[in-house]
């Protein structure tokens, strides 16, 4: 499920997301992990990178977010791939982020 946020000023007239209620897309793709660290720097968090295949058709942003089986991921890129001179899919990398809230400053 790709989440979509609506948008909104703060106070020094930047857009920044919001999160209360997205726009939710449904679409069927592939997820699979493709890296994986842990970060101990000032708190401990597993921070773990996926790939997932979406048809052509989709719309997602790197400002979304997704949720898959129960988690919720970060979209970081979104590359459209061609076959034979037409869109064939879209290769989105997402970022799982475990140990700390990631609606707050990061």
């Amino acid at each position: 499920m790709v989440l979509e946020p609506s948008w909104s000023a703060d106070r020094y007239g930047n857009k920044v997301p919001v999160w209360d209620r997205p726009i939710r897309r449904p679409y069927v793709g592939r997820l699979f992990m493709t890296a994986s660290r842990e970060e101990e720097k000032y708190r401990d968090a597993a921070v773990d990178v996926f790939t997932l295949l979406l048809p052509p058709s989709a719309v997602i942003t790197h400002h979304d977010r997704l949720l898959c089986g129960g988690r919720r991921f970060e979209v970081l890129s979104v590359q459209p791939r061609r076959l034979l001179g037409r869109p064939h899919h879209l290769t989105v990398r997402l970022r799982a982020v475990e140990g700390w809230d990631t609606d707050g400053p990061s």
